[in-house]
């Protein structure tokens, strides 16, 4: 990030309870995919007309949403800034969650569980931006910690709160308890949290440059990084 593009965001105030928002919103993954697996006994049972393993299939399909959702999220919110994405992704999330919490037909559960995980994934990816976009050098990097040791935490709690819920209620109070999760954060982003790209420096990529761009980092991934170089030129 340039100086200029720092002098424009220096308005953006990255105050505490901002940074509590983004931490609880990057939440959202982990808890969305683990506090439910407790309740896989009862839902194999609620689910065995459509076969064996109908409970492990929702999971995939969750991972599924989450690898689509975080390959469009980061380019959508550089192309239309971060707050309407985001925004839009809780919206989508808090909805396919109370899908979850209402629909008993197989094939609607799969439905509303991959559009949960496509909204949710814009909450794990958005934040992370949201601060490279106003936060530098050590602030940057501590505040990125902050969301690293909540990513850390909440798959250790998630089970164990899941598995509390599960003992003493049905396991749609599950979903029923992400909807209003979702339905908080939805409300938050909302109101609360600035957009922290200005108009002039949102990046109108292509679905062409966006692949080659995915492409290209998946190939420096796992190769020698002397393409490093050669990635830097031939960014379109």
């Amino acid at each position: 990030m340039n100086n200029s593009k720092l002098e424009t965001l220096n308005h953006t105030d990255l105050s505490w309870w901002i940074i509590i928002i983004l931490g609880l919103l990057t939440a959202i993954g982990p808890l969305a995919t683990d506090m439910y697996l407790p309740a896989f006994p009862q839902i194999s049972h609620d689910l065995a007309g459509y076969g064996n393993g109908a409970a492990q299939i929702t999971l995939t399909v969750w991972f599924i949403g989450l690898a689509i959702g975080q390959f469009t999220a980061g380019p959508i919110s550089d192309r239309f800034g971060r707050r309407s994405p985001l925004f839009l992704g809780m919206l989508l999330f808090t909805l396919g969650s109370a899908g979850c919490a209402i629909f008993s037909d197989f094939y609607l559960f799969c439905l509303c569980r991959l559009l949960s995980s496509v909204g949710g994934s814009a909450a794990m990816v958005v934040p992370r931006a949201m601060i490279r976009d106003i936060a530098t050098g050590k602030k940057g990097i501590k505040i990125m910690a902050q969301l690293a040791l909540v990513g850390a935490i909440v798959p250790i709690a998630a089970p164990t709160l899941g598995g509390i819920i599960v003992a003493k209620f049905p396991w749609r109070v599950l979903f029923w308890i992400m909807t209003i999760y979702g339905l908080l954060g939805t409300i938050a982003v909302f109101i609360m949290l600035p957009d922290t790209l200005p108009i002039k420096y949102r990046i109108k990529s292509t679905t062409r440059s966006i692949l080659w761009r995915t492409g290209t980092y998946i190939f420096l991934k796992y190769n020698d990084n002397k393409f490093w170089t050669l990635y830097d030129i031939c960014l379109p």
